[in-house]
Formats: structure tokens, sequence, C-alpha cells
């Protein structure tokens, strides 16, 4: 939960399926009501290994109402971009094995911060989904006004701070 003007808020838009698979409309849909309801950050640990224009103009749009959109960079190994990770609009989270390398569930190289759950999980199951539900945790941490006049590297900063 992070408070805002005195009310906690944290919301959770279900837009995969019980077997987790979801539809770019579906997205579209959610982010959508996260512009119409004010939400600041978007958390979105799934992606899709195509790139859809709808998609990609909704997250604009919400960049435009400075809603931060932090998303898992992929637990696909095959090394294939992952969306919406890939668009320089959003920040795009990696998982590292250890201190010193990187996890094998990783899409890509291309992610713009790369966390270590090394003391953050009692499994160690390395995923970039997990790893981007920490990087959201600790950006609501640091949220206390308003983070719409920090450039992206300002907030891969706040979030790399434990």
């Amino acid at each position: 939960m992070f408070n805002y003007n005195d009310k906690q808020f944290v919301y959770d838009a279900k837009v995969l399926n019980k077997d987790g698979v979801g539809k770019v409309e579906d997205t579209v849909e959610a982010i959508d009501w996260a512009i119409k309801n004010n939400v600041k950050i978007i958390n979105m640990s799934y992606g899709f290994t195509h790139y859809y224009q709808t998609l990609y103009k909704k997250i604009i749009e919400a960049r435009q109402h400075d809603i931060i959109i932090i998303c898992a960079n992929g637990n696909d190994i095959f090394g294939q971009k992952e969306y919406p990770a890939s668009y320089q609009e959003t920040i795009s989270i990696g998982v590292m094995k250890n201190e010193k390398s990187k996890s094998i569930f990783n899409s890509n190289d291309n992610a713009d911060l790369y966390i270590s759950l090394n003391n953050h999980s009692e499994k160690m199951i390395n995923n970039t989904s997990e790893a981007t539900a920490l990087a959201t945790n600790r950006l609501i941490k640091k949220y206390k006004s308003d983070f719409s006049n920090m450039d992206k590297q300002e907030l891969i900063t706040l979030i790399k701070e434990e």
C-alpha cells in the first residue's frame, strides 16, 4: 500500500487468465482504466513477444498522464524482445542470478535495470516478474508527492536505492 493524500491505494487489474495468458486488448483496457483513475505507477510483470501499435499508443498516453510503468524484461529464455518492456517509455526490469551474473530467465539483455533477488526471496526463483514487483515496491516506498518532473534515469536511480 502507499499513501496518497492520506488514502492508501493499491489496485489490481486482472488481465491474464488462470493459465497466465492474456490478450493485448485487456492490457490496453487496464491501462486506460489506470489513466482514468489517476493511477501513479503501473507494474506489469508480464509481456508480449509481439509489438502492438494499440499497446504502444496506450503506453504513450499513460506517460503523458505522468504514469510510471515498470515492466518485466520477460521470462522467455530465447532472447526475444518483450513488450511493453522494450518501449523506451517504460522501465524494464531484469533479474540477476547472483551479484555477478544475469539469470537465464531474462528475455534479452535490454533491461534498463537488473535486480538481484538475493535476501528477498525464499525460493530464489530469479524471475523477472518477481524482480519487477520488488522494483515497483521500492519506488512506491519512496513515493512522497510527485515523480512527474523526474526523468527515466532519475527514477531508475531511486529504484536502485534500497
